[in-house]
């Protein structure tokens, strides 16, 4: 998927053109002008200072006047500083052109880089399960372009009340109910508890994974799931809705027995004292 942006092109194709301006070898003519004016400085400067002591050693004879030495000697002056600051100005045009060069190098890369982000690649491995935005559409960088997932390897979000999140640890089996597959009961793992809770529904973020996935899902679909707190094997269990107020229990002939509860989940409960397999109970009115 691309998404076009001119102005972002246009910079790459300037930054282009500022390096090719900057590259070194292009500005080749400008070191070998300022080359060539170092050497005509270095050849006066001898010339200069020939001249300048043939004339101290004239007039160390008494041959010329002291103004043609002065003169001479302001000739050679003049020339050696000339010289110099050819030498330098040839140290700071190369200083120069080194950095433009890189620099200009650095821009361009930066461009490309700006450039290829506006062509979208994903880092996983998987399908496209949506394209909310059709083509031509203007979109900005906090608009989704596109849902990307592994078909394969699906997450189960399950929602944990406040008041059980502290018994829920990576690890323990889920029951997971799902409407698109009425007839199974499915079974994941609970992967990781995300430790910081949603102050609006007062829940917490409990992430699993099945054991085994079925042959066809899809994201976003709904849910219900019992986490596994404990497990014990030939229970008494009753429906959860037979229990009044999780202490009682309502028999056949119509009396009201007291019960002892142990586990329970929103479905059923574990009756561990009060009643046995032989009871029968019928479902309070509400």
């Amino acid at each position: 998927m691309q998404i076009f942006n001119e102005s972002e092109k246009l910079r790459r194709e300037n930054a282009e053109l500022a390096r090719q301006f900057a590259d070194q070898q292009a500005n080749q003519n400008r070191i070998r002008d300022l080359e060539l004016a170092i050497q005509l400085a270095k050849n006066k400067l001898q010339t200069d200072s020939l001249n300048w002591v043939r004339t101290k050693n004239l007039r160390a004879q008494g041959i010329g006047t002291q103004v043609d030495l002065e003169q001479k000697d302001l000739t050679y002056q003049n020339s050696k500083t000339n010289y110099e600051s050819a030498v330098l100005r040839f140290k700071d045009l190369k200083r120069e052109i080194a950095y433009n060069s890189q620099s200009a190098s650095k821009n361009l890369r930066i461009s490309e880089v700006l450039e290829d982000e506006f062509l979208l690649k994903s880092k996983i491995d998987g399908i496209v399960f949506s394209l909310p935005r059709q083509v031509g559409e203007m979109v900005n960088p906090q608009v989704p372009l596109a849902v990307i997932g592994k078909s394969g390897d699906f997450v189960l979000e399950l929602q944990v009340d406040e008041y059980d999140i502290a018994r829920v640890q990576a690890g323990q089996k889920v029951l997971v109910f799902m409407d698109s597959f009425k007839e199974q009961t499915l079974e994941a793992i609970v992967t990781r508890v995300i430790p910081i809770m949603d102050s609006k529904t007062k829940t917490f973020t409990v992430e699993a994974k099945f054991t085994k996935q079925p042959p066809v899902l899809f994201p976003n679909l709904t849910l219900e799931a019992n986490i596994l707190i404990q497990s014990r094997e030939n229970s008494l269990v009753i429906p959860r809705n037979y229990l009044i107020k999780d202490i009682e229990v309502l028999t056949s002939s119509g009396d009201t027995i007291l019960v002892k509860v142990g586990i329970k989940n929103y479905q059923f409960a574990e009756i561990l004292e009060g009643i046995s397999t032989d009871t029968e109970l019928i479902l309070p009115q509400r």
